[in-house]
């Protein structure tokens, strides 16, 4: 009995924390603590990351400022601590710190990719556990709660009064989907229809009216087919989440003053490239905030909509948008990514310009983040030399060296390879060509800038062979090492133009 009480005891104990600062966790005590609250951030960290380090004071801020006053806490787990591999292990930990949300026990699909400040997490702890559903006092402020927020979509209901019958089911569906799609609700509403409910998807494009049984399971499979969208938005916020998903990019620029072209293109791909889903994200992007990519295109903000490929390789631009309603043209798009053809077409130019241009994908180069992947790093350790850009990525490295790269068309540095504009015939016999291979020479990469040191950037990975990560556009650091690993040209251009602010 007594060895009982003290193995309860040691359980306790393990719980305890001083005033206010995260639980630390181990292989044996995370599970029973993330079932003990509706919310928990877990830190997985290494003492010798200096991005954890930086991080450190701030996260412990944060959760003095939660204390007790709801029920959510923050905890942390020392991945280089013994007790800790299995977790590391369970939850694919690879780059430091690592934030992870648990809700009730279970482990959400998104990690916490925000600002590295007590505030900023505080209050997204605090989000978290709130109502599911926003509930507004007017129709027209359900409409203007759907169009400010960053998504510019949700789920919305107009229920006659708070007792409408299928309001509990609303609220149920909300409680499963939180994490996945805004829900707004207006409980007076006049336009909540002869049976006293009007359930719909709301965006900036369009509004879909829920015309299933207003049960749980049917409601709920709708709405998370349009939480979930087909056609997406990429942001500096989310566009980490969307580069890790690890598909190429169909990515529209367009201008936010008209919206036709992205009606077009998400009505295009819906009814023509849906069995595409798992294979290719489908992405919208605002051409006046990503404009170093579309310079990199050999395009303007006049030339919007613009419509590319983003293989993080490579971008191949589609050449004319108002193709997209020709019969056959954008699957045949499609389906020469698939095939390589597009690749093969950049290095093996055919005799006539085809239909698509294509552009090397800026690779992240000195502002990628850096990720470390083997033990700490010994103090005093030079960072090695950038190396030289290859022949597929010598516009991203020549872009941030010289101002007139971003004027010309992409992969300039690739010589003859390049596709993005029609050779004109000479007006007479030119003796200019000696002079080509000097204009075509790629630019040297600039010089890696030094990280920033407010803990706003991550990630370093496990140990200290320095390698490159896909980074958050938001987040974008100095890279310490060789190689980098591709990023969406939309990402790492905006990045090295300097779009991306905190």
């Amino acid at each position: 009995m007594e060895a009982l009480k003290f193995l309860f005891a040691l359980a306790f104990l393990a719980f305890v924390r001083a005033e206010g600062e995260p639980t630390q966790l181990t292989d044996e005590t995370l599970d029973h603590f993330v079932n003990e609250y509706d919310v928990v951030m877990v830190n997985f960290y290494a003492d010798w990351c200096r991005f954890c380090q930086q991080l450190r004071p701030a996260y412990e801020q944060a959760s003095m400022l939660l204390g007790d006053s709801v029920n959510a806490r923050l905890a942390r787990v020392d991945c280089e601590a013994h007790d800790t591999m299995r977790l590391r292990e369970r939850f694919h930990i690879n780059k430091y710190p690592t934030l992870k949300i648990f809700r009730k026990g279970s482990v959400l699909k998104n990690e916490y990719r925000g600002q590295r400040s007590a505030t900023a997490i505080e209050a997204y702890i605090r989000e978290l556990v709130q109502d599911p559903v926003h509930t507004v006092e007017s129709d027209q402020e359900l409409t203007d709660t759907v169009h400010h927020q960053k998504a510019h979509e949700a789920i919305t209901g107009r229920f006659s009064s708070p007792g409408a019958a299928a309001l509990p089911v609303f609220r149920s569906v909300a409680e499963a989907l939180r994490d996945e799609c805004l829900f707004v609700a207006h409980t007076d509403s006049q336009l909540a229809g002869p049976s006293g409910t009007k359930i719909s998807f709301q965006s900036r494009l369009d509004i879909v009216d829920y015309t299933g049984a207003l049960e749980h399971e049917a409601l709920l499979t709708w709405a998370r087919d349009l939480c979930n969208p087909l056609v997406r938005e990429i942001t500096f916020e989310n566009g980490e989440q969307l580069t890790e998903e690890g598909l190429p990019f169909l990515i529209l620029f367009y201008d936010p003053n008209n919206l036709t072209p992205v009606r077009e293109f998400t009505d295009a791909v819906r009814t023509r490239l849906a069995k595409e889903r798992g294979a290719i994200n489908f992405i919208t992007a605002d051409g006046t905030r990503f404009t170093h990519p579309i310079h990199h295109l050999g395009k303007t903000r006049a030339d919007l909509p613009v419509l590319a490929f983003d293989t993080f390789k490579h971008m191949f631009l589609f050449k004319k948008f108002a193709n997209i309603h020709k019969k056959g043209v954008l699957e045949q798009f499609v389906a020469d990514l698939h095939s390589g053809k597009l690749h093969h077409d950049f290095h093996n130019p055919p005799a006539e310009v085809p239909e698509i241009e294509e552009a090397s994908t800026p690779a992240p180069g000195p502002k990628t983040v850096a990720a470390d992947t083997r033990a700490p790093p010994a103090p005093g350790n030079a960072a090695p030399a950038a190396p030289a850009p290859a022949a597929d990525n010598a516009a991203a490295a020549a872009a941030p060296a010289a101002a007139p790269a971003a004027a010309k068309p992409a992969d300039a540095g690739n010589g003859p390879k390049n596709t993005s504009k029609k050779p004109k015939a000479p007006s007479a016999p030119a003796a200019a060509p000696a002079a080509a291979p000097a204009a075509a020479a790629p630019a040297a990469p600039a010089a890696a800038p030094t990280a920033p040191a407010n803990g706003n950037t991550e990630d370093h990975t496990n140990g200290p062979k320095v390698t490159n990560k896909r980074t958050p556009v938001k987040e974008a650091a100095a890279a310490n090492g060789p190689a980098p690993v591709a990023v969406p040209a939309a990402l790492a251009a905006a990045a090295e133009a300097g779009e991306i602010q905190d």
